[in-house]
Parts: C-alpha cells; sequence; structure tokens
C-alpha cells in the first residue's frame, strides 16, 4: 500500500499554475492482517421431548478457535427449529439473542434461552443455533462455519388442543327493522389446553334458516376477542350491530366464535 498526502485540498490558496504539485506518495508499505476470530458453535443441546406450542429451553456454547480476538464487543446469536441438521431459508425462527463482550482467542461462552415451539406441530426436530447472524465481527475466510445443529432430534409431540363452543347464546323476541340488535352470549373452552393466543374475531349473525350458510346469512356484527382461555373457563360478551331495513321476517340468530379460525 502507498499513503498520499494531499494539502490544500479543496483549493482554498491560490497558487496560479502551481496547483498540480500539492500531494506526495509515500514508499510502499507492506500491511499484514491481523489474525481473525473465527467464532464457531460447539454444541447445542436440548431436550428429547416437548410439546407444540409451549415452551423450551435451549443452551449453546459458542468459541472462539481464531488466532485473534474479536474486535466487537456486541453480535446476535439466532436460534432456529428445523426437520433436518442444515439451516435453510424454510427453517423456523424461535428468537435472537444479544451476546455482549469480547472474545478472545481459545476463549468461549455459554448461553441460554427459554423460546416457545410453533403451535400444531409434531414430529422430529434439529434445532440450529446460528452465530453473528449480522456477520458483525470480521473473520476473514471463517464466516461460513457459525452454525451447528443438535446431534440428537427432539420429539415434539402435538400438545392436545383446545375447543372453542358457544354454548349461550340470548337474543330479543322481536326487533325491528334498521334498529341495534344487542346478543349476549358465551363462550367455553371445552378443550385440554389453554388457548395458545390471546385475541380472535368473535361474529354475530342472522338467517332465515336454522342451518348456518355464510352464502345466505346476514352479518349483523363482530368483536375481537381479547384473552387467552383456560380449559373449563368461558367468557360472557354481547355483540350489537344494526338490522338491514329491507328485511323482515323470522330469523334465527346465529354466534359464531374464532370465525378467522386463529385459534390452534
Amino acid at each position: 500500500y502507498y499513503f498520499i498526502i494531499v494539502t490544500d485540498y479543496q483549493n482554498h490558496v491560490y497558487e496560479f499554475t502551481n496547483e498540480a504539485d500539492n500531494s506526495r506518495v509515500s514508499s510502499s508499505v507492506s500491511v499484514q492482517l491481523t489474525p481473525p476470530p473465527d467464532l464457531r458453535v460447539m454444541q447445542v443441546q436440548a431436550p428429547a421431548n416437548a410439546f407444540s406450542g409451549q415452551p423450551l429451553t435451549l443452551t449453546w456454547a459458542v468459541s472462539n478457535q481464531g488466532a485473534g480476538d474479536t474486535r466487537q464487543t456486541w453480535w446476535r446469536d439466532r436460534l432456529y427449529l428445523s426437520t433436518n441438521n442444515s439451516l435453510s431459508a424454510d427453517d423456523t425462527i424461535l428468537g435472537t439473542i444479544t451476546h455482549e463482550g469480547e472474545l478472545a482467542s481459545d476463549e468461549s461462552y455459554t448461553a441460554t434461552a427459554t423460546v416457545n415451539l410453533p403451535v400444531g406441530i409434531s414430529g422430529p426436530f434439529h434445532f440450529i443455533v446460528q452465530t453473528d447472524i449480522d456477520n458483525q465481527v470480521f473473520e476473514h475466510v471463517f464466516e461460513n462455519n457459525n452454525t451447528r445443529a443438535t446431534e440428537n432430534t427432539t420429539q415434539v409431540f402435538l400438545t392436545p388442543p383446545p375447543d372453542l363452543e358457544v354454548e349461550l347464546v340470548l337474543p330479543p323476541e322481536s326487533v325491528r327493522s334498521g334498529t341495534a340488535l344487542a346478543v349476549d352470549y358465551r363462550v367455553a373452552n371445552n378443550g385440554s389446553t389453554v388457548t395458545p393466543n390471546n385475541s380472535w374475531r368473535d361474529e354475530l349473525w342472522i338467517s332465515l334458516v336454522e342451518t348456518f350458510d355464510p352464502q345466505s346469512a346476514t352479518l349483523i356484527a363482530s368483536r375481537t376477542h381479547v384473552n387467552a382461555i383456560q380449559p373449563e373457563s368461558h367468557y360472557d360478551a354481547r355483540l350489537s350491530g344494526t338490522v338491514p331495513n329491507t328485511i323482515a321476517g323470522d330469523y334465527f340468530v346465529f354466534v359464531r366464535t374464532d370465525t378467522l379460525d386463529a385459534v390452534f
């Protein structure tokens, strides 16, 4: 490499015909690459069994196998769920953990994180950890060895699902066209586990026929329920909306819960 010094580089000084001699080049300097670090995930530990939608604790160790210390004081490790032991774009991200502190050559650190498994999965899975996901640490030719999977698979069992049911619907005996229809109702969780999410959509419909058909029924109102429901628990709520002023006659009232299938 050469170092070049340029004086008056913005030409603030008027030099007439002498503007072209404002620089000088040094003799060549040999720049040696500082020995880089080499971050590697040495092991990933996970339990032998787990349940879908439930928390799970992972432990992993990262070592600096390079000849140099890390110059950076933080980087991020990412945790994945995979059907095999090779990281790919279709693997599920479970979490991202920030490591803080430099790592000297031949030193290591151990980290632990509790993550939630996806809802509705089952079968054997690997867990993969990728360290320095943003290439924050300069590792020269050692950037492509930053991942490791669990040696053995974890058997994930399907957690018994919740079961939301509309148990009670209390409409008024009559209502006028073009006025408000208010209906009290009750939804219970008759399944074995708590709902894995905290919100879903309830809807109020009316229909001329006793069998519900969204093609022929009329949507009157909707609301978003917020809060998870434990098994053998319920919530009471009210749906209220305006009856179209173009209809008349005897109608059946329907309340539908979790209409967007948000709850597995």
